[in-house]
């Protein structure tokens, strides 16, 4: 058993990968018709060929043109120019593999178009001249693989362009035996042997050694050569005007076969499709021949009563077919055919037709089609691809057909839904008839959906009705109405869908809801109670390889997964195909990266992957549900409809086969979803214009080669025309660019082809152009434009810095210059204020010295009237210490410390000793503090001293104190004059009710403190504090004296 499974595996590999090449190609439809009206000069056209750089040239009578897939350009001969076209009628071409150069053979002689320079190297014949074009009639062109050009002009000599000298070498064969008139018809250069060239002409073939510049006629005889196809494998195919095909072995020099087409053809041109097939263009259609054993097929035959034609002239670098006639040019590309659409209905009846279900009969091999709005329902025939129409029953009241569904018995036995009742099939199946079970359904609107689960039971949702099941043993009808009523959500359908564990899933209004046949039971899942488990708008279901139940909710374009072994959870996670979704982000594999996307119908693959229909194409969803491919027109799926010019897929299938069935308005399409692929062009972008102010830049060179470009700094407004060489749907090909230097981030310009530039700084730049083709692949090789931008003589450096330096030059002379005027004022300013200052000093000390000597002589004069003469005699010594010391001071501004405190105790003693020892006094210094290496300025603390005694002990009854502390504080002295007097109150009050002498200290002081802080920068405050107890009396008052240390 293992064995025969085996042998059926090795069978069914052996089928799938011999496929012939040509079953991905639809020549019925070409992917595109280039005509008059996209550009070419007429359809009389004179060979294709394809660049080194991939453009397509097309000869005609009038020019040659040059097509990069979306813009043709046409080269005509311009009388007086000589680097035009030498004659507008081509008669051959040929493109050399390596350059990009493009030869033309015209009536009136040679031309090469020079990619380099976008004009055209011509050469003439001049009968002056013995290696000048040795005739203007061109009527063959080869280039081989050396990139070497090799001629022939009617006749039988061989030519070759000395590219060094530019002159042409001609080698002449030796005569034919029979004597006619001999001409080249074919030229070609051995697949295997460089050196070798094989010449063809109505005669004989010979080949022709390179390097030994020598013929070799020792070769069979051959009559009327057309052709010599050099294969890889080292066999020449010779094509004779018979239209028969020799095969020829060069090493055994014989004929090792003879291939004869089907009476009534003639074989034609041979094209390489691959190594093992050659493509031949016939007389009646189009032979595919197989190189490893010769057998030829016919797989496109003309069919004239359908007007349907082959025809080949190339087959490009990526295998698409080129075919130039009467129409244009036809171009097939198999990336554009990949669906096979099927329509059932071609007459143009303007009748909707809308697909509503398709559903396959695997064992007659047909697919059923039951469609709204049309004329009956549809059979397709796998095997012979033909369509049988199904008309509307008879008895069917309407003039429509609405069909909404189909369903196929256990017993083959067909259900078909109309949104009245059931038919089913006659028994030649050719007709519908009504089925009896309508007699037991309930009056209906409009019955929208059936579904046959693994039990027999038909479950039939109703949009009046909702849902009843049917025993399809018994054709008894349950309504089921109690659970699952008529719901009028807008677009809502029954779509039922039975999952492994055989729990029956349907949409309910803003939910879904199961039926699981172990329980017996229904169970909901509604928005209102939990949205985070359900879809508002559920559309459809289906179970992955994986086991997965996928729901859809199409009105959010949503994905759910549902474990069917814990239904009763719903939906455990969701996935989003909105493409503004920041945080599961969508990559599209295939398509536009700006497609709006979405999910509505189901069905999944072999490969477990989803497909379903979304706003921009066929969706196909990885298995990692976050990557997508999108499948639409560009693909060949019928996806907009040709007659409303609007998407009309509305259901996907899966066949029994893998493959995959998509239902559109009036037909369908069947693919393969491991036949389908993404294009791997990759269009190469180039630059087709450069403007200045809108007017072209002028060059010597052409701008496909212009890497280069450089402007004058006028010239700052600029812009860029590009374009990509591509030719699968080169209309949706993508665009990027940026100019480095000036844009951040690449700039995605989608289909628009230009980009423009304002007021750009000189400088240096680089523009870079990236291509993507229709399926969002990008070439990541983009196009380079190195960009100078001339930079005005005052904005460059040179000129930058001479003006810095100017300016600097002036600034620096007028700082100066203001230097020297404010240092000048300042001088006069402060000399003037230090004098001013010194003076005002010598005036305070002048009033200072009077007013403390007359003190003290009342003082004096006090003891002596009252004749105490001990008293006295030490007052007046220590008097005239006191007076040695002031005089002593007054010579300095500034005195130490301790010299200020001992005129200060001697003061003191002299007060104390005056009012009859009523106070005492204490002096305390810091520790920290040197008097002797203090220096403040003298006769600061007198004063306050004396307001302490007269103004504050002198009123006091009992015994006074004054107590002084001297300490250092963050950089400043601090002197603490404290007395425990009547306060200052009590003294005004005092002197407002006595006429007593007025101390003048104090205010002297303050003077002496401004000026001294004028006059040598320094700190100097004072702050005078009035002490009182708890209860408000006074308790004296507190001097704090405050002098910043130099």
């Amino acid at each position: 058993m293992k064995k025969e499974v085996f042998i059926c595996l090795v069978v069914l590999l052996i089928a799938v990968f011999q496929q012939p090449a040509f079953a991905q190609y639809d020549l019925e439809h070409p992917s595109r018709i280039i005509r008059v009206e996209d550009g070419l000069p007429n359809h009389y056209l004179r060979g294709l060929v394809q660049d080194a750089n991939g453009f397509i040239w097309i000869g005609s009578y009038d020019g040659v043109s040059r097509f990069d897939g979306k813009r043709i350009i046409v080269y005509r001969h311009q009388p007086g120019d000589s680097l035009s076209l030498t004659h507008n009628s081509v008669i051959s071409l040929a493109a050399d593999p390596n350059n990009g150069e493009v030869w033309i053979g015209t009536f009136g002689g040679l031309n090469a178009f020079i990619p380099s320079t976008g004009r055209f190297r011509t050469y003439t014949h001049d009968d002056q001249d013995s290696t000048s074009l040795p005739s203007n009639y061109v009527s063959r062109l080869f280039v081989d693989r050396q990139s070497n050009l090799w001629a022939s002009f009617r006749s039988n000599v061989l030519s070759r362009l000395d590219t060094e000298k530019d002159e042409f070498i001609q080698y002449a064969p030796e005569p034919n035996e029979d004597g006619g008139t001999e001409s080249i018809r074919a030229i070609e250069q051995d697949a295997l042997n460089d050196e070798l060239i094989w010449v063809g002409t109505n005669e004989r073939m010979f080949s022709f050694h390179r390097q030994k510049t020598t013929f070799d006629y020792n070769h069979p005889s051959f009559s009327d050569i057309q052709q010599i196809h050099s294969h890889p494998g080292g066999l020449l195919y010779i094509r004779d005007e018979s239209g028969q095909i020799n095969v020829y072995d060069p090493q055994a020099k014989e004929i090792v076969h003879k291939i004869a087409p089907l009476e009534g053809w003639r074989f034609g041109r041979i094209f390489q499709k691959s190594p093992e097939e050659l493509w031949i263009s016939c007389n009646n259609g189009i032979a595919v021949l197989r190189t490893k054993d010769h057998s030829v097929s016919y797989p496109w035959r003309d069919d004239p009563s359908e007007k349907r034609a082959y025809d080949m002239d190339l087959i490009d670098q990526q295998g698409r077919i080129w075919s130039a006639g009467a129409a244009g040019i036809k171009i097939y590309d198999p990336a554009t055919t990949q669906f096979s659409n099927y329509i059932y209905e071609k007459t143009g009846a303007s009748s909707p037709f809308i697909t509503q279900r398709l559903l396959e009969d695997p064992e007659r091999e047909v697919i059923y089609l039951n469609v709204s709005s049309g004329n009956g329902m549809y059979r397709f025939d796998r095997n012979t691809k033909e369509w049988l129409h199904i008309p509307i029953p008879e008895g069917y009241s309407g003039r429509l057909f609405y069909g909404s569904d189909l369903a196929l018995l256990d017993d083959g036995q067909l259900l078909i839904l109309e949104r009245k009742g059931l038919y089913t099939l006659s028994e030649d199946g050719r007709s519908m008839v009504l089925h009896p079970v309508n007699e037991q359904l309930p009056a209906e609107e409009s019955w929208l959906n059936l579904f046959l689960d693994s039990k027999g039971y038909v479950w039939l949702g109703g949009l009046e009705n909702g849902v009843v099941k049917i025993d399809t043993r018994t054709w008894e009808v349950t309504a089921l109405a109690e659970w699952l009523p008529s719901c009028r959500q807008p677009r809502f359908r029954w779509s039922f869908y039975e999952d492994q564990e055989q729990n029956i899933w349907m949409p309910v209004c803003y939910g879904m809801a199961y039926y699981s046949y172990r329980e017996d039971a229904f169970h909901f899942l509604l928005a209102e109670e939990n949205p985070e488990n359900t879809f508002r708008a559920t559309k459809d279901f289906v179970e992955g390889q994986d086991g997965i139940l996928w729901v859809t909710d199409e009105e959010e374009g949503i994905l759910g997964a549902i474990n069917p072994k814990e239904p009763e959870k719903g939906i455990y996670k969701k996935y989003s195909f909105a493409q503004d979704n920041p945080t599961d982000t969508v990559r599209i594999l295939k398509g536009n990266q700006k497609a709006s996307l979405g999910v509505s119908k189901l069905a999944v693959d072999r490969d477990n992957n989803l497909w379903t229909i979304s706003p921009s194409g066929m969706l196909k969803i990885h298995p990692d549900r976050r990557s997508v491919e999108i499948y639409n027109d560009l693909d060949g799926l019928q996806w907009l409809d040709e007659e409303l010019a609007v998407p009309s897929v509305n259901q996907v299938e899966l066949l029994s086969t893998g493959e995959i069935m998509v239902g559109f308005r009036k037909g369908m399409s069947i693919f393969d979803p491991a036949d389908l692929r993404i294009s791997q062009e990759l269009p190469e972008p180039y630059l087709t214009a450069f403007n200045v102010y809108n007017n072209p830049w002028q060059s010597d060179s052409s701008l496909f080669v212009t890497h280069r470009i450089d402007l004058n700094y006028w010239e700052n407004y600029f812009s860029f025309e590009f374009s990509s060489i591509g030719f699968t749907n080169s209309d949706h090909h993508q665009y990027q660019y940026k100019l480095d230097g000036v844009d951040e981030e690449w700039i995605y310009s989608g289909q628009r082809s230009y980009a423009a530039y304002t007021n750009v700084d000189g400088g240096n730049y680089t523009f870079l152009v990236k291509a993507a083709n229709r399926d969002g692949i990008w070439n990541e090789d983009p196009l380079r434009i190195d960009l100078s931008v001339a930079t005005p003589w005052w904005q460059q450096l040179w000129f930058r810095a001479l003006v810095l330096l100017l300016i600097l030059g002036g600034v620096y002379s007028f700082y100066q210059y203001r230097l020297r005027q404010v240092r000048n004022t300042e001088r006069v300013r402060s000399a003037f204020e230090n004098k001013l200052a010194r003076v005002e000093l010598t005036a305070l000390r002048s009033q200072m010295n009077p007013h403390f000597i007359f003190n003290c002589l009342n003082s004096i004069e006090s003891y002596i009237i009252r004749n105490e003469t001990v008293k006295a005699s030490e007052y007046l010594n220590d008097f005239s210490r006191l007076i040695r010391l002031i005089l002593q001071n007054s010579r300095s501004n500034y005195v130490s410390v301790s010299d200020e405190l001992e005129a200060l105790s001697l003061y003191m003693d002299m007060e104390n000793l005056r009012l009859r020892e009523r106070f005492t006094y204490e002096i305390n210094v810091d520790k920290d503090l040197d008097p002797d290496d203090i220096d403040i300025p003298p006769m600061l603390m007198q004063p306050y001293v004396e307001n302490a005694i007269w103004h504050g002990l002198r009123h006091k009854t009992g015994s006074g104190n004054i107590t002084i502390d001297l300490k250092k504080v963050d950089g400043f002295l601090l002197c603490a004059i404290e007395d425990n007097g009547v306060g200052r109150k009590k003294s005004a009050e005092l002197r407002s009710r006595r006429h007593k002498k007025t101390s003048m200290g104090m205010n002297i002081t303050q003077e002496r403190i401004d000026i001294i802080n004028k006059a040598y920068n320094i700190e100097t405050s004072v702050r005078v504090i009035d002490l009182v107890s708890p209860e408000g009396d006074p308790l004296g008052t507190r001097v704090e004296l405050s002098i910043r240390l130099r």
